[in-house]
């Protein structure tokens, strides 16, 4: 089984920097919030991350979120058996995407952990909360963090 970790087009930036820190005995974790040690006999766990053309040219900007978020991902996703997500936002752009019809039966089944959302929901509109429900629903496995 192949897993995805999709921390969002900072962390996709910098994974490759992340883990040669780690090598260097500057970071306490191989990669970013511990991901890789689900990995285990039959299982594997990538991060998303740029190769060095796409560090050149996509940056933290809005070209650099396009090119991520409207197709490498996508790509991703049709590549990984499970994405798994730990940023709210991306857990629902990811559901966004599950809602298209035909192709999301061929996306990756999604794990998403939600750390503000039981908090910010709590403001939401009746509209902004139905709409969030709709794309719970098309989340596989959902876990809170929250002080809710």
């Amino acid at each position: 089984m192949k897993a995805l970790v999709f921390l969002g087009l900072r962390h996709t930036i910098l994974a490759d920097i992340w883990q040669k820190e780690y090598q260097e005995g500057k970071r306490n974790d191989s990669m970013l919030y511990g991901y890789g040690n689900a990995v285990t006999p039959g299982i594997q766990v990538d991060y998303c991350r740029f190769n060095k053309f796409e560090r050149l040219f996509f940056k933290d900007n809005i070209i650099g979120k396009l090119y991520l978020y409207c197709l490498k991902l996508p790509l991703l996703l049709l590549k990984y058996d499970i994405v798994w997500t730990h940023v709210d936002r991306d857990a629902l752009f990811i559901a966004k995407l599950r809602r298209l019809p035909i192709i999301n039966n061929f996306f990756a089944k999604h794990i998403a952990n939600f750390v503000w959302l039981i908090d910010h929901s709590q403001n939401y509109s009746d509209r902004q909360l139905k709409k969030t429900q709709k794309l719970l629903k098309t989340i596989d496995k959902i876990l809170y963090l929250s002080t809710a």
